[in-house]
């Protein structure tokens, strides 16, 4: 029997627009963007286990690519990521209705103390509980061991559980921890998966 369902946040709960973070360093440090990306890749995963700070990534990328660092970049990405995302009113409504029909809905998201600090201001996560994020835990998707920590915190099997994310390869670590699992693509196509489930 589900009892929770599970949601990724950026693009499935939240649009992040059409400009990432990738090219919003690449704008400011007038960088090439196929560098740019190569040397941000390298340090991701840091900044999702909430190693590394935003200022400490501008340090890293402009010492890596010999440029000097703009005055404004203080908190640069975090305004800019504040301007960018909107929450996808189609999918609150469905996680709303199953929190009304009693399911619990939870957030299980890679992502940075930034963009954190973000998603807390803006209410992001006000109706889910708990939310477990990678910047917090010092684990990130598609660790087994972070799925296991997320049916730990929620006191439940994986049986029990849909997860919901927009990455193939982060299902497959749920897949084998036995939850039930969608690859979203839009609020239609949710609906009509999760009424073939719950």
């Amino acid at each position: 029997m589900i009892k929770t369902i599970i949601f990724d946040a950026g693009d499935v709960l939240l649009d992040t627009g059409k400009k990432g973070t990738v090219d919003e360093i690449s704008e400011l440090l007038e960088t090439d963007i196929k560098r740019t990306r190569i040397e941000y890749e390298k340090i991701k995963e840091k900044l999702q286990r909430g190693e590394i700070s935003e200022d400490e990534l501008w340090r890293i990328l402009s010492k890596r690519m010999k440029v000097k660092l703009p005055k404004k970049y203080k908190g640069y990405l975090e305004k800019k990521f504040s301007r960018r995302i909107k929450k996808k009113e189609d999918v609150y409504s469905i996680a709303k209705r199953l929190k009304e029909d009693g399911y619990k809905i939870a957030v299980f998201s890679n992502t940075f103390k930034f963009h954190a600090k973000v998603h807390k201001k803006k209410k992001h996560y006000k109706i889910f509980s708990p939310v477990i994020l990678s910047c917090e835990v010092k684990m990130r998707k598609p660790e087994t061991r972070i799925y296991r920590y997320v049916l730990k915190g929620l006191g439940v099997k994986g049986e029990e559980c849909v997860f919901i994310d927009n990455e193939k390869n982060f299902l497959l670590p749920a897949k084998k921890l036995g939850f039930k699992t969608i690859l979203f693509k839009s609020a239609e196509q949710l609906k009509r998966e999760l009424n073939k489930l719950v």
